[in-house]
């Protein structure tokens, strides 16, 4: 169980720091847009009047100065380039938060597959066996053998199979809540895993995040969520001294 607890701290460790990245990274984009908005007016200005200092650039200067384009294309410019950057924020916060999730779920399924492959003797009852397999190999044998198939087949699957790998391995109760101001909710990951999608595979206008901020803090609590249900368990342990080690070291 020492090792066990070692290599479930380190899983912990290494994914909770990773998206404490990404809030890192949204907090010094916040910070820094308001002090690039002056200076992309300034760029956007200058570049409305370079459009008004030659006929090949405007048909009709007149019309353009007339209607309020002087003062409207700057500000057009800037509204179009400081949402296009939010979008960017939240597209590659998303798909940051959906790969940490993805692989902390993954090597938590590993860490299970390894303490406990008994947990997994369901998910392997029609998997093919030759006779060779059978002669040869110990019952024990066998179960790691098509363990370590099944972990390399389904590594390849998405993030929300490992989900529900895990509530399958923990079997938790209907109602299981370990975390204040927080409730597993596959609809709400599910819109979040297809807004990724989007963002990596759509064309067009790219969306927000629905809920900015709070969507990125809702999947770390997903992290924590799945924590806590192997830790109810399996009884794993988060090793405080370990904790230390680790940030000393990092």
């Amino acid at each position: 169980m020492k090792n066990t607890n070692y290599k479930f701290t380190k899983i912990w460790y290494i994914y909770s720091q990773k998206f404490s990245s990404v809030h890192t990274f949204r907090r010094v984009a916040e910070l820094g847009l308001p002090k690039a908005t002056p200076e992309l007016y300034k760029e956007y200005t200058d570049l409305t009047m370079n459009l008004l200092s030659s006929d090949k650039y405007l048909s009709n200067r007149k019309k353009f100065i007339e209607e309020g384009w002087v003062e409207k294309t700057p500000n057009f410019l800037l509204k179009n380039t400081i949402n296009t950057f939010n979008s960017a924020i939240d597209s590659a916060s998303l798909i940051f938060a959906h790969s940490i999730l993805d692989a902390v779920a993954f090597e938590y399924c590993q860490l299970i597959a390894e303490d406990s492959p008994m947990s997994f003797k369901e998910k392997l009852s029609n998997k093919k066996l030759s006779l060779s397999d059978i002669s040869n190999n110990s019952y024990e044998d066998l179960l790691k053998l098509q363990l370590n198939k099944f972990l390399e087949d389904f590594e390849r699957e998405s993030m929300l199979k490992k989900f529900e790998l895990l509530f399958y391995l923990c079997k938790p109760p209907e109602v299981y809540e370990p975390l204040e101001n927080y409730k597993y909710d596959n609809k709400r990951i599910s819109g979040l895993d297809k807004l990724r999608h989007d963002y990596v595979h759509g064309v067009g206008i790219v969306n927000k995040l629905p809920n900015g901020e709070e969507d990125i803090t809702y999947l770390e609590k997903t992290l924590y969520f799945f924590t806590a249900l192997i830790q109810d368990t399996f009884g794993y342990k988060i090793d405080q001294n370990l904790l230390i080690e680790f940030w000393k070291n990092k």
